[in-house]
């Protein structure tokens, strides 16, 4: 698994605040969909 900072870089979208657990598995299944 990458680190949350290169999953945010991958997105285009890295926010150096946090964010909330839901948010996060949001974006770690919109990364695992990406080719």
């Amino acid at each position: 698994m990458l680190p949350v900072t290169s999953l945010g870089a991958a997105m285009g979208e890295y926010d150096p605040a946090p964010r909330p657990k839901q948010d996060l598995e949001q974006l770690v299944s919109a990364v695992e969909k990406l080719p």
